[in-house]
């Protein structure tokens, strides 16, 4: 669900801009086989300044397996990997 919402903001951020996840509450409601195809849906349902808040939903093939809400950052990518670089 994080995957899905991060490469859907992705399409409309600008050159040397980036999302980090900062929030997910998912709700897991059904089991699903190790390996089996699950179809994730991510709908925007909020956006202040920088944060994108999604409401998400998850399927196996035969039922709804999570849902919840998921909140990115939208970030400079330089700035970051500067601050990650000057933790090693």
């Amino acid at each position: 669900m994080e995957r899905v919402s991060h490469r859907l903001l992705a399409e409309y951020l600008s050159p040397g801009e980036t999302s980090v996840g900062i929030f997910l509450e998912i709700n897991h409601l059904a089991p699903t086989p190790v390996g089996a195809s699950v179809r994730v849906q991510a709908d925007v349902a909020e956006v202040a300044g920088n944060q994108v808040t999604f409401n998400v939903q998850a399927w196996d093939h035969i039922e709804k397996v999570g849902e919840g809400v998921h909140r990115r950052a939208v970030i400079d990518e330089e700035r970051f990997l500067r601050r990650v670089k000057a933790k090693q």
